[in-house]
């Protein structure tokens, strides 16, 4: 079986490198770095797949910098719409299945409850935009629906790459200055863990491969409601109990409009992840124990005196 694997260096395609060649003995792994295949080059995107013909293309690769997209327009689309929408049409053509990473930003907030996988989307920024544009492309490009799983995941959380976890460690033991942290409290939604989420894409390629039912969009992520500012909390009181001995800062919650940004984000995102527990047999862990299990592995992966700068 061969899978060709984006955004090798990212969170989630990191933590399905290590997955697949420690427990995949028979998977030929491709994971070409960012000059091999450059998703802002849709005919080195085109040509890349066509020559590897993969059984499975698993995208990780995405512009995921919110703020930036709104200044970066036509990167952001060209790599979380157009790029994906050329995957779909090589494989259409050539065969395969593609497993793509989607977000809750493709919904505006406006719902009290969990969002369904139906739901209409209505993202309020560029960032989901161009991610709810790459959704429709590949469904225009696939004529068979069983070709591809779109899997829309939100807050993705791990110890590799840039996340909201290891900037907020790395802001709280920062001895620059002795101003508080201060974190919004009022857009809420959940945690994905990397290592619950690749356990679910695991999960649809041996479904697919035993021909079982896969709907083309699941939604997962760890199970619980949070907001930002209570998470920034929670990290704060598991340093503390980890030991770490220097004073951590304050930490304020402020709104929404308190925050400076460009980009405008959903203020509620829970994703309905029910359908994806019943399919698969496999029920989410809540937020608090896959968030206690990253923040263990930072501190245990560094030196905690030359870390916290």
């Amino acid at each position: 079986m061969k899978i060709l694997l984006t955004g090798v260096n990212g969170q989630l395609g990191n933590t399905l490198k290590t997955k697949f060649s420690k427990f995949y003995k028979k998977v030929v792994l491709y994971c070409p770095d960012k000059k091999t295949l450059d998703l802002k080059n849709l005919r080195q995107c085109k040509n890349y797949v066509e020559s590897i013909k993969p059984d499975f293309l698993i995208n990780c690769a995405a512009f995921t910098n919110v703020e930036e997209a709104e200044d970066r327009c036509s990167d952001a689309i060209t790599i979380n719409a157009e790029a994906p929408g050329t995957f779909a049409q090589i494989l259409n053509k050539n065969g395969g299945h593609l497993i793509h990473i989607s977000t809750d930003y493709v919904f505006d907030g406006k719902k009290k409850l969990p969002y369904k996988t139906y739901d209409k989307k209505n993202p309020l920024c560029v960032y989901g935009k161009s991610k709810s544009e790459g959704e429709n492309l590949i469904k225009k490009n696939f004529n068979n629906i069983s070709q591809y799983t779109i899997i829309r995941a939100s807050w993705l959380i791990s110890p590799y790459g840039k996340n909201f976890v290891k900037k907020i460690i790395n802001l709280l033991c920062a001895s620059n200055d002795d101003k508080p942290l201060k974190i919004i409290s009022d857009q809420f939604g959940c945690t994905t863990s990397v290592y619950t989420l690749s356990e679910v894409i695991c999960r649809v390629i041996n479904f697919r491969n035993e021909e079982h039912f896969v709907p083309n969009i699941l939604h997962w992520s760890d199970r619980g409601m949070v907001n930002w500012y209570e998470i920034a909390v929670n990290i704060k009181e598991l340093l503390n109990e980890l030991g770490y001995k220097k004073n951590l800062k304050e930490i304020k919650n402020i709104s929404s409009e308190e925050y400076l940004c460009k980009a405008k984000r959903p203020k509620f995102s829970l994703l309905d992840i029910k359908n994806t527990e019943k399919l698969f047999n496999i029920k989410s862990n809540l937020w608090k124990d896959e968030l206690k299990i990253i923040v263990r592995q930072i501190y245990d992966n560094i030196n905690s005196d030359n870390y916290c700068k």
